[in-house]
């Protein structure tokens, strides 16, 4: 990938701001089980939402899931952005209340190729004692010559990786319950300069 053409890259976060709904208990797939999320044919899910009012266009799941996205959001990212072409686009059909009444159309970013992006000489990692296994990842370095041509895709752990691109649909599109936090970029063992 040549230097020039290196864009502003971000990891798309979970939303902490209680003002934006939240999944209760996880995800479930069409049979009612608890969701696997290493299942790779779900053709769709369920979830409880544990907040009143309207609904963000991103949610956050507790657990592995991460996040659903509205069908307004979903329609712009496919149409819009350089999506991995593995993600399996699976419908969740959002629930609130004891008489769980339908209150929004979601989808499910599921599975997907996974990138190994990040710069392990530059980034700066925590590892689970006495093992080689990442616990987190206190400073993001994402090594700029291995980078897909894609605007939206996952790494090889949990985090997911948007382009300015993604950030500027968000914002176009006035989408919420989007939050991105901005992540370096390497070359050739240094850090580019992102001008703001």
């Amino acid at each position: 990938m040549a230097l020039s053409s290196l864009s502003h890259y971000y990891l798309l976060d979970k939303v902490a701001d209680s003002r934006f709904a939240w999944v209760k208990n996880g995800l479930f797939d069409q049979n009612g089980e608890a969701m696997d999320f290493l299942a790779e044919d779900l053709e769709w899910a369920s979830a409880t939402v544990g907040s009143r009012g309207s609904l963000p266009d991103c949610l956050f799941v507790v657990g592995p899931v991460g996040r659903v996205i509205s069908d307004r959001a979903a329609k712009v990212f496919r149409a819009e952005a350089r999506c991995c072409e593995q993600f399996q686009w699976v419908p969740v059909r959002l629930l609130r209340g004891r008489a769980k009444t339908r209150v929004g159309d979601y989808w499910l970013l599921h599975q997907g190729k996974e990138y190994v992006v990040l710069d392990y000489a530059l980034s700066d990692l925590v590892f689970m004692e006495g093992t080689d296994v990442i616990r987190r990842v206190d400073r993001w370095v994402l090594d700029g010559r291995i980078l897909p041509a894609l605007d939206l895709f996952r790494d090889d752990g949990t985090a997911w990786i948007a382009t300015e691109a993604v950030k500027q649909l968000v914002e176009t599109h006035e989408l919420t319950g989007f939050q991105f936090t901005a992540v370096e970029v390497s070359y050739e063992g240094r850090i580019l300069a992102q001008d703001n």
